[in-house]
């Protein structure tokens, strides 16, 4: 009988201790989901351990470039997110986030941890001879998703990738850009699903340095025009892998440099100007 009262005890004092931890702040925070309808209150709501919701529209960022937050800064046309853990931007279909400027990347993230893009079209309005800035930017961020999203041009790049770590791109479109679809740079385990890369003029469809553990599976390379590879991978490349993908009427003067390490399995190769080896 004593044992037992001693052990009631025991949970009693435990269950009051979680609960006040929990109270502190000590355990991880429940996740707010906030709806936006303008740009403005999208930045504005920027932040850790939150769902924004964009309600279909346009939101150009111009249109905000006088918020200023703990985690969001505008350098000239670009804004900067910083700082965050655990943000997802979701939009409903039909949500178009663009930087009507030309002149910026659209969405660009620094030292952030676990951040998804899910259901967003983004993008330049098309200037070709005049734009200077990407798509979406990520640096010095780990865990990171993208999916089923439509990234286009006249942006120099699609996405660009630089020292991250942990990337899920899944299901989403890469298209039209003006120098090359992919940039990564010193990146390790990033992958990419069921993605499409089309209508991108350039001079590297594909620009990898200093990276490891990269995949690309069941994709498609399509409609693309280089003016001299499909991948440039430079030495320090390590395990870049393209599975059951498919490339079609491609231009470029070769798909890869001749040292490069890139695994190719269970790939297809029709209508395009450069020969597979």
């Amino acid at each position: 009988m004593k044992k037992i009262r001693i052990i009631l005890s025991v949970s009693t004092i435990f269950i009051a201790v979680t609960a006040g931890y929990r109270a502190m702040g000590g355990a991880p925070a429940a996740q707010n989901i906030i709806h936006v309808t303008s740009v403005k209150e999208l930045f504005e709501n920027i932040g850790s351990n939150r769902t924004i919701v964009c309600a279909p529209g346009l939101y150009d960022v111009r249109n905000a470039q006088g918020v200023v937050t703990e985690f969001l800064f505008f350098k000239y046309s670009e804004p900067q997110i910083q700082h965050v853990k655990g943000l997802v931007i979701r939009g409903v279909k039909g949500v178009e986030i663009i930087n009507g400027r030309n002149d910026g990347f659209v969405l660009i993230f620094n030292d952030c941890r676990d951040v998804t893009l899910e259901g967003l079209t983004l993008g330049h309005e098309k200037d070709t001879e005049h734009c200077h800035g990407g798509v979406v930017w990520f640096e010095n961020t780990t865990g990171i998703k993208i999916t089923k999203c439509d990234i286009y041009g006249c942006g120099l790049t699609g996405i660009e990738f630089d020292r991250v770590k942990g990337v899920s791109v899944a299901d989403s479109i890469i298209r039209d850009c003006t120098i090359c679809a992919l940039s990564l740079e010193e990146c390790i385990d990033v992958r990419f699903d069921r993605c499409t890369f089309s209508g991108t003029e350039g001079r590297t469809l594909f620009y990898i340095r200093r990276v490891r553990d990269v995949v690309i599976a069941d994709s498609a390379v399509k409609n693309n025009r280089s003016t001299h590879l499909i991948f440039g991978a430079n030495l320090m490349t390590d395990r870049v892998s393209v599975i059951r993908s498919r490339f079609e009427n491609n231009a470029a003067l070769r798909l890869s440099d001749s040292n490069s390490r890139i695994r190719f399995t269970e790939s297809v190769f029709t209508g395009n100007s450069f020969d597979k080896k």
